[in-house]
């Protein structure tokens, strides 16, 4: 499978296709919700999406979504680093826009997470580095996706958030899972010039926090995961949603 660089694709190159059983690196679908499960304890560091193929990508995707959920509660302030894929539907009339698994993206991901209760927006996020394939042909991508654009232009605060769920269980006592949501946006472009286009784009991530938190709670929370939705508003053409998969580990 060919892929490029990031976790969300372009405008330009991700007119997005009708299709919704393709698979993205990390078993995600274009709309994917679904999450692994499991007991393994990979650290999935990955590389950075410039350089990154599907395969290095799957690898560390899956050595994180096999992770055990964190059960305690986590305080204090961690930053993460890994990557997101995203699939990116033909663009090429020509092609009858049928979707080719081949045809992802792949981009650097770093976000700084707060723990604390109570806190406002307490999820920095930014996507950059992006390339991969759109319609056969490889691309690279200007721009970036941030947390702070989306915020900054209007987007829902309540697409930033920290959840925690507590729950008690027999014999282990209190379990609590925490997860986090986060939106970005900004503008991307082909810097190829393959595809020649551009537009607004908005990704919105949402996983669980796996690995141990320590016995205090204040410990290693050591990675996240989980499906990213995107929507792109190219400068020319409709409106277009697709989806894929992200992962980072705590630095």
């Amino acid at each position: 499978m060919k892929i490029l660089t990031v976790t969300a694709a372009i405008a330009a190159t991700l007119s997005l296709a009708a299709c919704t059983t393709s698979t993205v690196p990390g078993g995600g679908t274009p709309a994917g919700s679904g999450t692994g499960t499991g007991t393994g304890t990979g650290t999935g560091t990955g590389t950075g999406g410039g350089s990154a193929s599907p395969t290095d990508y799957d690898t560390a995707h899956s050595a994180v979504v096999n992770r055990a959920p964190t059960m305690e509660a986590i305080t204090g302030t961690a930053s993460y680093a890994g990557q997101m894929a995203v699939l990116t539907p033909g663009t090429n009339p020509a092609s009858g826009r049928v979707t080719n698994d081949d045809d992802t993206v792949i981009g650097d991901l770093e976000m700084t997470v707060d723990f604390n209760p109570g806190v406002t927006n307490p999820v920095d996020a930014r996507a950059s580095n992006f390339s991969g394939r759109v319609d056969g042909n490889d691309v690279t991508v200007d721009g970036e996706l941030t947390s702070a654009h989306h915020l900054s232009n209007g987007g829902d605060p309540a697409l930033n958030m920290v959840n925690t769920s507590t729950t008690s269980a027999p014999v282990v006592g209190d379990i609590t899972s925490t997860s986090i949501q986060v939106a970005m946006s900004g503008r991307l472009s082909d810097a190829s010039g393959t595809s020649g286009m551009a537009g607004d784009v908005e990704a919105s991530l949402l996983g669980p926090v796996v690995g141990p938190a320590g016995a205090t709670g204040s410990g290693d929370p050591a990675a996240i995961h989980g499906p990213a939705n995107v929507t792109i508003r190219p400068d020319s053409g409709g409106v277009e949603t697709t989806g894929g998969t992200f992962y980072v580990n705590r630095q």
